[in-house]
């Protein structure tokens, strides 16, 4: 058996600062030289710092003046544009310095850290819903990562608003993390509002095991969620899945008025009457 999704939860979040934080230090060792060069054509030491936003232009001219070493200067520039919207997205948050940094051509679905960590992922990441509907306004490709993380936000509000924009931008709902899909994670953190979004999109898979030997129903049962138990059954979840140790979403369930949910999944008024449509 694998991390219990909590502890998988935690990991990847972890794995996610220890990505940036790598990338960061990586591009800044190689890109020393030309960190000077942007210095000089970016910015102007000699004068009171600024409150505007900065201008990326210098960037962009001194790649373009040195047509002997284009091809060397461009992945430089693109670098050097990496970290400066990673900082724009994760640490100062600045719309109007990102549209600046799109606009000394950054490729707004390129990478921000390792990996493919781009701009919708920090978004995500940093839970603001600003920054993540530009992105998606301005073209950004709708990520399954993306989807799965902002299912894991710690503010419920928050979670449920990022999933609808994601999901109504396409995001892959049967994306899967270490053995974890959205619908698995939202159903083992008690999300209702965000399993019945997810289970709103077509051809959405909501019976399968999970690493850790579990259904969506199974993890809304075992951990007494009736709301959840009832959106599943509606959609005409399988109660009679079996792990490997021979339990099913009844023999998990943590309360009996579950249990007789499950009984009576058969009957489709009393699960419409149990599944009505929860608040965001």
């Amino acid at each position: 058996m694998g991390r219990s999704p909590e502890k998988r939860g935690f990991y990847v979040s972890i794995q996610t600062s220890r990505c940036i934080l790598g990338a960061k230090v990586n591009a800044l060792m190689k890109n020393l030289p030309f960190i000077l060069l942007f210095a000089l054509f970016g910015c102007t030491s000699s004068k009171p710092q600024s409150t505007e936003a900065p201008s990326f232009d210098g960037v962009r001219q001194a790649a373009q003046t040195q047509p002997e070493a284009a091809e060397s200067d461009e992945s430089v520039r693109v670098d050097a544009l990496a970290m400066a919207m990673q900082s724009a997205v994760l640490h100062k948050q600045d719309l109007t310095q990102i549209k600046q940094i799109l606009k000394a051509g950054f490729k707004i679905d390129d990478p921000i850290g390792c990996g493919t960590f781009n701009c919708l992922d920090g978004a995500v990441a940093v839970h603001n819903m600003q920054l993540l509907n530009f992105f998606l306004a301005s073209g950004a490709k709708p990520k399954g990562s993306a989807l799965f993380h902002a299912v894991w936000c710690k503010d419920p509000d928050a979670s449920f608003q990022m999933v609808q924009a994601l999901l109504k931008a396409g995001a892959d709902a049967n994306y899967q993390s270490q053995g974890l899909s959205p619908i698995g994670s939202a159903c083992f953190l008690g999300r209702p509002a965000v399993v019945d979004l997810l289970l709103s999109r077509p051809g959405i898979e909501f019976n399968d095991m999970d690493t850790d030997n579990r259904t969506p129903l199974m993890w809304a049962a075992e951990k007494g969620n009736e709301k959840i138990v009832a959106l599943l059954l509606a959609k005409g979840a399988n109660v009679n899945v079996e792990n490997w140790k021979g339990q099913t979403a009844s023999s998990l369930a943590r309360t009996e008025g579950i249990r007789s949910l499950i009984a009576a999944a058969k009957n489709p008024a009393a699960i419409a009457t149990a599944a009505a449509p929860p608040a965001p």
